[in-house]
């Protein structure tokens, strides 16, 4: 199945858009009104030209749970959608009357990375060898990280400056994954620190630490190997991934234990990690002495209140889609419905599709239960790809009803965006939300 779309849009300055819309976050006009606000948007193309002035091009984009953020090469950041927290990093909290809005507050700002949650973003500004941490949205349980005094402000905007002397000497922030009411954040010298919901114990307080929510980051509790770094983190509604460089992944245990190895059945070396709201998974390393298992997908459903050890629920995914033979897996996105794509760009989608997140494009099809091949998205890629005359990578942003497959040069410095996992009914919360920056050396 091919796309149908004029020529001119299969270019690396279109960005698509699908999935819901009825705050704006598309900046589109359909399914606004109140007429049309179960109306999902189809696959649209929108130009570069069309959003940002001056010929100004598209750097990478942020998503959370009705609002979308965009900051270009020119470090001038946009905002869209909702705004009832003041998330988008605005002096207020009022619904936006334009499309999308310029944030000025980041005018002259070096933003290099930035991490959406539920109602909350953070944002990183580079200057020089410096990083400047803001935040701004909801802070019901302490997300932001603001400390007790900012304990009484259910909201905050504009963006406040994080405090961030709570990191060891010469340490740099590396990842910051924002969930629903919850925040994560990773260093280069593999240090992981949270703050917001603790519910289940997805910060890793303590033993016996008792404390639903926690309004300043603390070091998380975990026991590696001598020399083993923690790499990777990624955040679900109840559950959190941990990958370290010798393939190990830990997780929480909502006993309000540390965080512990999982795994025993498939066992290390695990290469990949991603959370979605509540479903995760988990790539086998290629090395994996179990050729049977090697570079294979598992997954499972964050089932916690049945009380089966985590690592029960795991189960490897489709021999013939994802687990094929042919389809070496580059990256995974997604909180409800999710993508995969290959490192030659094949995709597969599986998970919700309500609000036409995974861009079928038809009513009848609500959700996928099985991998299914995605044509429509791998023809814009290919297409995109063989116009440009620009080594490009597409990236597909999911919030947690909306997605945007957008493309960016390779050439430029190598930004990794993740997405803080939202819910639409969780109190602890992350989803397809998530998304965030890495810099990788």
């Amino acid at each position: 199945m091919k796309s149908s779309f004029p020529s001119k849009f299969y270019s690396p300055d279109t960005i698509w858009l699908f999935g819901k819309n009825q705050d704006g976050q598309l900046i589109t006009d359909e399914g606004r009104s109140s007429s049309e606000r179960l109306v999902n948007v189809k696959i649209t193309p929108i130009s570069e030209h069309q959003l940002f002035p001056y010929g100004d091009k598209l750097k990478w984009i942020g998503a959370g749970d009705h609002f979308t953020i965009f900051v270009t090469r020119s470090n001038v950041v946009y905002g869209a959608g909702q705004n009832t927290s003041g998330q988008l990093g605005l002096d207020h909290n009022r619904p936006l009357e334009e499309k999308i809005v310029r944030i000025t507050f980041f005018d002259h700002k070096n933003i290099a990375y930035i991490s959406c949650g539920a109602y909350f973003t953070y944002y990183l500004e580079e200057v020089g060898n410096s990083q400047i941490i803001y935040v701004c949205g909801k802070n019901t349980s302490g997300q932001l990280g603001l400390g007790e005094r900012y304990r009484s402000r259910m909201e905050v905007y504009p963006p406040e400056r994080l405090d961030t002397s709570f990191l060891r000497p010469g340490d740099r922030v590396e990842k910051i994954v924002c969930g629903y009411e919850s925040t994560l954040l990773l260093t280069k010298q593999g240090c992981l620190y949270g703050c917001g919901s603790n519910g289940t114990n997805q910060l890793g307080t303590f033993p016996n630490n008792e404390e639903d929510s926690i309004s300043s980051f603390t070091l998380c509790t975990y026991t590696l190997l001598p020399n083993e770094k923690i790499i990777d983190v990624s955040l679900g509604t109840s559950y959190v991934l941990i990958l370290t460089d010798h393939g190990n992944v830990l997780s929480n245990n909502i006993s309000h234990q540390p965080y512990s190895k999982i795994g025993t059945l498939f066992c290390a070396p695990f290469s990949k990690i991603h959370f979605g709201a509540s479903t995760c998974f988990l790539q086998i390393s290629k090395n994996h002495p179990d050729l049977s298992l090697a570079g294979h997908v598992v997954t499972f459903s964050d089932e916690y209140g049945n009380g089966r050890a985590l690592e029960s629920q795991f189960h490897c995914m489709d021999y013939k889609t994802i687990n094929s033979d042919d389809f070496d897996l580059d990256s995974i996105s997604g909180l409800t419905g999710f993508f995969f794509i290959s490192k030659d760009y094949k995709v597969y989608c599986l998970g919700n599709n309500e609000s036409n997140e995974l861009g079928l494009d038809s009513s009848e099809v609500s959700s996928v239960t099985t991998p299914m091949r995605h044509l429509i998205l791998e023809d814009i890629i290919s297409r995109t790809l063989s116009f440009s005359k620009q080594n490009m990578k597409p990236t597909i942003v999911c919030g947690y009803s909306h997605s945007i497959l957008y493309f960016s040069s390779q050439e430029t410095r190598d930004y990794r965006l993740f997405f803080g996992n939202l819910e639409k009914h969780a109190s602890h919360q992350t989803a397809l939300c998530d998304l965030d920056f890495v810099f990788l050396d």
